[in-house]
């Protein structure tokens, strides 16, 4: 028998599982919530709409994709095991019993602070005239040895932000300093990808 890790081997969109006919789909989907909807009982007073049983199915059809059929059988049984109310089997729920991220996808704005943050760790160094110079960063891998790691390609929309927000040994004075937060209030206010 197959664990859950190895049918989620590769992203998404290289899954085997997005084969699945959508009949399929709707039809296993469709069986683990009625078992969910068996298995537990309502909350007093709480129904729930033909929309939102559509809805659901719709979520729990993107989950068959993602895991396979397996997978999400799994998943709907770890649900209910760990659940009062049918209510508290939510997608979000679903998603984190079948091993799926349930994290919201990152922003432009927060993909390009990331790697700023990554440019000011480690490759903005002070140069002998009190300016700055971005270098590779140069570390010890202790199975590979020394390790260097060039300093990333920075996009015209990464470089104008930085600017307006004081320029790269600023941001390095700010990450010593403690005030990196402050920072990134500037940067959400400033950058436009």
């Amino acid at each position: 028998m197959e664990t859950t890790e190895t049918l989620r081997i590769g992203l998404p969109s290289e899954n085997k599982w997005l084969a699945l006919p959508d009949e399929e789909c709707e039809k296993l989907a469709a069986g683990g919530w009625q078992l969910v909807r068996e298995l537990l009982p309502p909350m007093p007073g709480q129904t729930e709409s033909d929309e939102a049983v559509i809805a659901r199915l719709e979520f729990l059809k993107e989950i068959i994709r993602e895991v396979g059929p397996v997978s999400f059988k799994e998943a709907i049984k770890r649900a209910i095991r760990i659940s009062d109310y049918r209510s508290n089997v939510t997608i979000k729920k679903l998603r984190e019993c079948a091993g799926l991220s349930v994290a919201p996808p990152k922003t432009p704005t927060a993909e390009a602070w990331e790697l700023v943050t990554r440019v000011v760790r480690y490759h903005v160094v002070r140069d002998p005239v009190g300016g700055y110079a971005l270098l590779p960063r140069l570390y010890i891998d202790l199975q590979q040895g020394f390790t260097v790691e060039p300093v990333p390609q920075i996009s015209s929309a990464v470089e104008k932000a930085v600017g307006a927000i004081g320029g790269w040994l600023n941001l390095r004075e700010a990450y010593l300093g403690g005030y990196w937060g402050q920072k990134f209030v500037q940067w959400r206010e400033i950058y436009r990808p």
